[in-house]
């Protein structure tokens, strides 16, 4: 709550619909809220950003822990991306069956 809260609570906000509402407009024309919002979710990319530098940090920890191979590493992530891609298209799959079946 008190590091990134804020940064992220604003990133999530809907600024262009609050201020097509009623007298916001004016004021966002005045204030350029919009660049605002743009510098928030730049931010939050350099958040990003920090938290790959972290992974890397960690994952050099942990090879020289377990000292495991290159290749080794490499088959692992790759089973694990298939993995994740064979749950995405059983998502889908179910998705379009369900919607198929609605439609009738």
């Amino acid at each position: 709550m008190t590091s990134w809260f804020l940064v992220d609570f604003l990133s999530i906000l809907p600024f262009d619909l609050i201020l097509d509402y009623g007298e916001f407009s004016r004021v966002a024309r005045f204030t350029r809220i919009g660049k605002i919002q743009k510098l928030i979710k730049i931010m939050k990319l350099f958040r990003l950003v920090k938290t790959v530098k972290v992974k890397n940090k960690m994952t050099r920890h942990l090879q020289e822990l377990i000292k495991i191979s290159v290749g080794v590493e490499r088959v692992v992530l790759m089973l694990i991306t298939f993995m994740i891609l064979q749950h995405i298209t059983a998502c889908l799959w179910i998705f379009i069956g369900k919607y198929d079946s609605s439609s009738k």
